[in-house]
């Protein structure tokens, strides 16, 4: 394979359904559509376990595949410096909406999951993500291209 850097996401799955590119890695929630309206075969999804709206599609490990879990993720950030206390209210809060029934069926709908485990889970998330993919970059020496 050859690779071809885009410009983000919705290049590179522009240029999959276009047929300039023949495949890319991509978060669900942006490839999701493409594969459910047939604009794209999906191969496999890079989460712990398959998702509900293509239930269809295996996991990387489900093939066998030495692959991570690395599914992608969105979280709320506030400065390090943020009072214990705001952050228990936004956490109380943030789950509050997160627990919302149509809010969670839109987001399983576009391919997502609601997960709200808390402050200090994501921190652990943080920590454990910077960690492996810190020494898949120092193992194989990658550079960003200046």
């Amino acid at each position: 394979m050859t690779s071809v850097p885009y410009r983000g996401g919705a290049p590179a799955l522009l240029a999959v359904a276009s047929n300039e590119a023949h495949l890319t890695m991509a978060g669900a929630t942006q490839s999701q559509p493409f594969v459910v309206n047939g604009q794209m075969r999906g191969i496999a999804v890079s989460g712990p376990h398959r998702l509900a709206s293509v239930p269809d599609l295996p996991t990387f490990r489900e093939l066998g595949w030495p692959h991570p879990d690395a599914g992608t993720w969105q979280g709320l950030l506030v400065q390090g410096n943020t009072p214990p206390a705001t952050v228990a209210r936004l956490e109380t809060e943030v789950k509050k909406v997160l627990e919302e029934p149509a809010l969670r069926t839109r987001i399983a709908e576009l391919g997502g999951e609601v997960r709200a485990d808390g402050a200090e889970a994501f921190r652990r998330r943080l920590r454990a993500d910077t960690e492996s993919l810190g020494q898949v970059i120092r193992t194989n020496n990658i550079r960003l291209d200046q």
